[in-house]
């Protein structure tokens, strides 16, 4: 019987005991690349100039500064800057990046007075690619709605942009 007790405990060892010829491993390596953040700074502010407001209608910035009205009578620019907003925008160079635009601003005037600013624009259109340098420009416009006899004053207000790489 001991013999036995003993056949069968080397036979459980023999069993637990496996060697394995049909695997094998390797190494590989493990990368990460940070590239820098996306950044976006101001150069030149959207300006509308002066004008005087007799009947409602609109005026027109485009994101290559040219002005254009409807409605409203346009006064020299001489007296008064007209142009988009630009941006610079510095990353990462022959990355894609989208450009984000509000759909309205609201822009505070005298007395309670308020103007709404809509449409806005960009150049490059939605979307761009920074150039091998790692700097572009962006380029924003967007269309103000004048009322008719619109209080005299100077109006204010901010928008954003954003832009993040695709």
């Amino acid at each position: 019987m001991r013999s036995k007790k003993w056949i069968l405990f080397v036979g459980f060892i023999a069993v637990g005991v496996r060697t394995s010829y049909g695997q094998t491993s390797t190494m590989a390596d493990i990368t990460a690349s940070v590239m820098p953040a996306i950044k976006l700074c101001k150069i030149a502010d959207l300006q509308f100039g002066t004008f005087v407001s007799g009947t409602p209608g609109t005026i027109t910035i485009d994101p290559t500064g040219s002005r254009t009205a409807s409605g409203p009578i346009l006064i020299s620019s001489a007296n008064s800057p007209v142009g988009a907003a630009t941006f610079t925008v510095d990353g990462s160079s022959h990355f894609d990046f989208t450009i984000m635009l509000p759909s309205s601003v609201t822009l505070n005037g005298p007395s309670g007075s308020k103007m709404t600013l809509t449409k806005f624009v960009s150049s490059p259109s939605g979307h761009g690619t920074i150039p091998s340098k790692g700097s572009g420009t962006i380029s924003v416009g967007a269309t103000l709605t004048v009322g008719g006899n619109q209080t005299p004053g100077a109006y204010y207000g901010t928008f954003s942009v954003t832009v993040h790489y695709e």
